[in-house]
């Protein structure tokens, strides 16, 4: 095992295996690196790139248009994000660099949840921007979870945002994974201990306004329920995500990422879902691929 590396982790599993099934890093906020004006927001320390290079299969990407033309900028809540050059960072950027990564790593998936962080208007124009992307083939977008040899060396798109009419006439069987209820779902169950059943696809954990300590303790429940093979988490596609917000996801990040380090981790476990963490670092994501080893 020691040959296996943030690089090419994907590479190493042979069965055939759909992607609900393996233990995928993911990194919530992705594109928050270069976060403008506000700390506040920043969820990560490390740009797509170098996600990609320690591991991270599975990226939380927020977009909203621009108030001058339809390119669709990351955007995390009302902030803007930039790329490590000081432009503003766009949801083309980031498939162009998954592509390439790819094109260099062809064992390997990526799962891109696209999510409108703009108003209610920008779902129609998200909805086509990203149609043109399914319609030359840059993103696999059927709407089932794929086996991890169907996808190798491709994007998959799952897709947080509601299905409108676009300029490809895509259907909505061809608009990627829906989970695009997973706001509605999660802010009607806030109080709901563990998981949320999202378009009967995934089972969600995404308790965020919360402290340290008391998510620490809603993760280790959840990782309970994923280790139960009689429990719906445990048969299904759960996804875990360790962020939380209060005070800041920096913050709780710190404490919440030293205990999922330690010896003693709740992820010295057969399964943790798709675990979605803020400030993502090579130590982290690799304790979580090699989960499936």
């Amino acid at each position: 095992m020691g040959d296996i590396n943030g690089a090419n982790w994907m590479g190493e599993i042979k069965e055939h295996c759909e992607l609900s099934l393996l233990n995928i890093p993911g990194t919530h906020d992705c594109g928050t690196k270069n976060v403008e004006n506000s700390k506040k927001l920043q969820c990560q320390s490390l740009s797509i790139q170098e996600q990609l290079n320690i591991g991270v299969r599975y990226f939380d990407i927020r977009c909203a248009a621009g108030s001058k033309d339809s390119t669709q900028y990351i955007k995390h809540s009302s902030a803007f994000c930039r790329n490590d050059y000081g432009d503003l960072l766009t949801i083309d950027e980031l498939i162009n660099t998954g592509k390439t990564f790819l094109k260099h790593h062809p064992t390997e998936a990526l799962i891109y949840q696209i999510k409108n962080e703009g108003d209610g208007s920008n779902d129609s124009r998200l909805c086509n921007h990203i149609g043109k992307y399914i319609a030359n083939g840059s993103l696999w977008a059927q709407d089932r979870i794929p086996c991890l040899d169907e996808v190798r060396g491709k994007i998959v798109l799952v897709r947080r945002f509601t299905d409108k009419e676009n300029d490809y006439s895509l259907p909505r069987e061809r608009l990627g994974i829906n989970l695009s209820s997973w706001d509605s779902e999660c802010f009607f169950k806030k109080d709901w201990n563990t998981f949320v059943h999202v378009n009967d696809k995934a089972w969600v954990q995404d308790r965020y306004t919360v402290k340290a300590g008391e998510k620490y303790e809603l993760l280790k429940r959840a990782i309970d329920e994923m280790n139960d093979s009689s429990s719906n988490p445990g048969s299904g596609w759960a996804i875990c995500l360790s962020s939380c917000m209060n005070p800041t996801p920096f913050d709780t990040a710190c404490e919440i990422n030293e205990k999922l380090l330690a010896g003693a981790s709740i992820l010295n476990v057969k399964k943790v879902g798709t675990f979605v963490v803020d400030f993502a670092s090579e130590a982290l994501i690799r304790k979580i691929y090699m989960t499936n080893f």
